[in-house]
């Protein structure tokens, strides 16, 4: 009994000594517990004020974003408005000039120099126009140029069709060359094939049988020899025919390139002989074209500034020019309209020069007319 209650009495106290243990883990558990709620709630503050720093960044994106879009904005109907006061400015000015026209209109006043140079370059521009469209109807209506035009046409066409005569039929002996070539190799390949049976034939033993087998096979062979051969020679007389044929055929054929050379060549030369007297008034237009060109840079000229303002520009040195007497409205637009038209019949000029005249008279006429203009252009600039 006494050995039992001292085994109980170490259970026992081993037991209790496991419960202590028990209750130290349990206790440093519920500190850990402890730490770690308060370690989330931490993390949870620190969250919350992550996402409020976080909307406040959006908010000041937002705002910033804002801020720039209304700046642009600003500008843009700075500009606007600006643009708007230009052209206010522009229609008042428009509207004083016109009303300044309209009051000079009634009063019977003559028109300026300047509307009246401005009308004398029209006229020249309607002037030139109708000597272009007369020179080009002359031109077309010349029957010589035309006749040798399309001869020299049709000898090119004609000699284009010799060259592919030509390449044709060497083209065809090319074929006829290949086709000889590979009946020469079947032949060869049939006498090859008969000595080998002519071989066989004397190597195997003599039956009636087999002789007069070897025999048929024998007469095939030749028959389709014989039949090469025939074919061979049909081959090589058309070849021959046809090898005659490409040499007349070149020899033809370079005789008329040459013949059509020698044409064109004569033509050209008559062409070439006939552009002189088509560019001998040419000339002459260009001589007064240079006379009218030097008088109206001279009335450009007079004060170069004026095509040296972009956009509006100050008319104030042509109406002392012009009237004697200055004038402070502004014209937008002027100075384009007298450079256009000034471009507009140097081009129609220009374009004219390598035409062919049709009348030796008109242009006599033309070149005085041009330096009558410009005797008086340099009278009313003095």
């Amino acid at each position: 009994m006494k050995l039992r209650i001292e085994d109980l009495k170490k259970i026992n106290h081993e037991l209790r000594q496991h419960v202590i243990q028990l209750l130290d883990k349990k206790q440093a558990v519920e500190s850990q517990v402890d730490r770690f709620t308060c370690k989330n709630y931490h993390l949870c503050k620190e969250l919350a004020v992550i996402g409020k720093l976080s909307e406040q960044l959006e908010k000041e994106l937002l705002l910033n974003t804002a801020d720039k879009d209304l700046e642009e904005a600003k500008v843009q109907i700075r500009h606007q408005q600006n643009k708007i006061k230009k052209l206010e400015h522009l229609v008042k000015t428009l509207k004083s000039v016109i009303l300044q026209t309209e009051a000079e209109i009634k009063q019977g006043k003559s028109p300026s120099r300047l509307d009246s140079f401005i009308k004398t370059l029209e006229e020249d521009r309607d002037y030139y126009k109708s000597e272009t469209e007369n020179l080009l109807k002359g031109v077309s209506s010349d029957p010589e140029v035309l006749k040798i035009l399309r001869e020299r046409e049709e000898l090119k066409s004609t000699l284009k069709k010799y060259e592919r005569r030509v390449a044709e039929i060497q083209g065809n002996f090319k074929v006829l060359t290949a086709e000889r070539d590979k009946i020469v190799s079947l032949y060869e390949r049939a006498q090859e094939e008969i000595s080998r049976l002519r071989q066989e034939v004397i190597k195997c033993p003599r039956t009636p049988k087999s002789t007069v087998t070897a025999q048929a096979m024998l007469r095939h062979v030749e028959i389709e020899r014989d039949t090469a051969l025939s074919d061979f020679r049909r081959m090589t007389t058309e070849r021959d025919s046809l090898k005659e044929q490409l040499k007349i055929s070149q020899e033809t054929a370079f005789n008329e390139k040459a013949h059509l050379e020698q044409r064109i060549e004569e033509l050209e030369n008559t062409i070439q002989n006939d552009q002189p007297d088509c560019f001998l008034l040419g000339n002459n237009r260009l001589r007064a074209v240079d006379v009218f060109t030097k008088t109206i840079a001279r009335l450009l000229t007079l004060s170069p500034t004026v095509f040296l303002y972009p956009g509006l520009d100050v008319m104030v040195w042509m109406g002392g020019q012009l009237d004697g007497r200055k004038f402070d409205w502004m014209v937008f637009g002027l100075r384009p309209v007298l450079f256009n038209i000034f471009i507009s019949a140097l081009k129609e000029v220009t374009e004219c020069v390598p035409i062919k005249f049709a009348d030796d008279t008109k242009s006599g006429k033309t070149l005085d007319i041009l330096k009558s203009r410009a005797v008086i252009h340099r009278d009313q600039d003095r």
